[in-house]
């Protein structure tokens, strides 16, 4: 388990993709450290397991079922939390989707709505947290990027790996400018997908050890300078020396 070493207590964080894997070992990570949590999906399955989890921990938090690639829906999620928290601290962008085929038979729909879902998502809910977080006198958001691994029958997936590197290039356009606001943002590469969506790839020393680091930027203890936009293989070294 995470050692119980930081305090996000009464800090409220939205959590998109918080159904399973990753997502699902970070809300327990965060409520343990105290936080309220906002727990996002597309649907509620697997998305209450989550929830019973975190509520299980004695800690506050309400699901959230939205479609956040699409903007009136992405805006409203925002919305809500205010609505039924009174305040947004954090933001985690975890949701990712992959469709199946390659290239060559890639429809224009399953192009549109991946980089709906991993790109336009992300950007929507920034935009939206920007005013709440302003107003609480600034917050984090955490983007998670996922490790672009080929396939050993497809390679690496054209319309995934457009909207991850698009999610890069959008960490690092934004970070300036959300600085400020006294929000600090940043893009975290945390492996391949399939790691990602696996709760027990997390639950070895390693794991933890990363999980705990992002428990710690949450609470603005781990210190990002400016520029530093991303991290990628430099994850992996931080956590190992603590």
């Amino acid at each position: 388990m995470t050692e119980h070493l930081y305090s996000l207590a009464g800090r409220v964080i939205l959590i998109s993709g918080a159904a399973r894997g990753l997502g699902r070992v970070l809300a327990l990570a965060l409520a343990r450290a105290g936080a309220i949590l906002a727990l996002h999906d597309l649907s509620p399955i697997h998305l209450e397991e989550t929830y019973h989890q975190v509520r299980e921990l004695g800690s506050k938090c309400q699901l959230y079922v939205a479609d956040s690639g699409k903007g009136l829906p992405a805006r409203m999620l925002i919305t809500e939390v205010v609505e039924d928290w009174g305040r947004l601290d954090g933001l985690i962008n975890n949701l990712h989707i992959q469709p199946e085929a390659d290239l060559a038979r890639l429809d224009e729909w399953d192009w549109e709505r991946t980089l709906e879902l991993n790109l336009s998502g992300p950007f929507l809910l920034m935009q939206s947290a920007i005013a709440p977080m302003s107003a609480v006198g600034g917050g984090n958001i955490l983007n998670l990027i996922a490790e672009l691994v080929a396939d050993k029958n497809n390679g690496i997936n054209a319309a995934f790996a457009a909207s991850q590197f698009g999610l890069a290039g959008l960490t690092q356009a934004t970070a300036g400018e959300l600085m400020t606001y006294n929000i600090l943002s940043c893009a975290l590469e945390v492996g391949p997908l399939a790691k990602i969506l696996d709760e027990t790839a997390w639950q070895n020393t390693e794991g933890q050890k990363q999980v705990a680091w992002i428990t710690r930027w949450m609470e603005r203890r781990e210190k990002v300078p400016p520029g530093a936009w991303l991290r990628r293989a430099q994850f992996e070294r931080l956590t190992r020396t603590e």
